[in-house]
């Protein structure tokens, strides 16, 4: 994957400083829903404690979690 906008002179649509240069990266293999959700249905998610809820979370994510006791 790579994201930011060309320096090149060719490239004249309009775009922010921060916007310029790239950064090339490679991204693991992940799922992701095809369903929308919700700002409701996320707030029911947190507010049930979600984000506490080992279930939700993959093996390194949850080690992460509890190293830096967030």
């Amino acid at each position: 994957m790579k994201i930011g906008k060309s320096k090149e002179l060719h490239d004249n649509t309009f775009g922010w400083d921060n916007e310029y240069g790239s950064l090339e990266v490679n991204v693991r293999e992940f799922r992701a829903s095809k369903f929308l959700i919700s700002n409701g249905e996320y707030l029911e998610f947190y507010k049930s404690g979600g984000y506490h809820d080992q279930k939700y979370w993959e093996e390194e994510g949850w080690a992460w979690k509890i190293r830096e006791n967030v």
